[in-house]
């Protein structure tokens, strides 16, 4: 037969049923369809740049109140972190990192005393190839900064150098990475900020790795975050002190 009033129509081509789909009215889909559309729209795609430019490094913005005392069940912070922690991070790095300091974490005392065991087990985990445990191993630091304050000054030094070796493996290549990183500094700049206020050549002298960081943005993050110590100098000699 010639008539073509009979013949199967072509089948569409991707790019047109694409565009068929694009040009479907909102009314045409269902409720549940409608909705999922939309929550798709949240979840965009951010370009590294972006990401960087969203990281917030303003350290009372960022830490604003902190409680007096660990939750009930826990002795210190450090100890509070770890357990909870633990129900948050479960990469083989971090439970053998917990499996290490639980003992030293029942009492300030033990803390004192066993803190640069803590920092040494901690540190030698900030690694990109360790990037599974990274979130957790920041979490105890900020923990045990907590519970020691004015005498996590003595572990300062190897923790920032620690923070230093962690961007330098790659961290200063991954957005959330850098965001842990400087939060962390933003807490640990906050339980000894009397004791760097008052010695601000000696916060120089320590954030300086950070400061001389390849990257600008890891710089300049740096900056803001020493900015807050300047800020909270007791005094214009302090200040003069930490610019001479």
């Amino acid at each position: 037969m010639s008539d073509s009033d009979g013949d199967d129509p072509e089948p569409l081509t991707r790019r047109q049923r694409k565009k068929i789909l694009r040009e479907e009215p909102a009314s045409a889909l269902s409720k549940d369809e409608r909705a999922e559309k939309k929550q798709s729209r949240r979840f965009v795609y951010k370009k590294f740049a972006q990401r960087v430019a969203a990281i917030d490094v303003n350290v009372f913005k960022r830490v604003g109140k902190t409680r007096a005392e660990p939750l009930s069940g826990s002795e210190t912070f450090f100890q509070e972190a770890i357990t909870e922690w633990r129900e948050l991070n479960t990469a083989a790095d971090f439970i053998s990192l917990c499996h290490e300091v639980n003992d030293f974490s029942g009492s300030l005392p033990l803390i004192i005393v066993h803190a640069e065991e803590i920092v040494a087990s901690i540190r030698k985990r900030l690694h990109m190839s360790m990037q599974l445990s990274l979130s957790g191993c920041l979490g105890l630091l900020v923990g045990l900064a907590r519970d020691l304050r004015h005498e996590f000054m003595d572990q300062m030094p190897a923790v920032l150098e620690g923070l230093g070796d962690l961007l330098e493996s790659g961290g200063d290549r991954d957005a959330e990475v850098m965001e842990g990183v400087f939060e962390t500094m933003s807490f640990l700049f906050k339980f000894t900020q009397r004791k760097l206020a008052a010695d601000l050549p000696l916060a120089l002298q320590i954030t300086k790795r950070l400061r001389n960081q390849r990257h600008d943005f890891v710089r300049n993050f740096t900056a803001e975050a020493t900015a807050f110590l300047f800020r909270s100098a007791p005094d214009d000699e302090a200040v003069e002190a930490g610019i001479a």
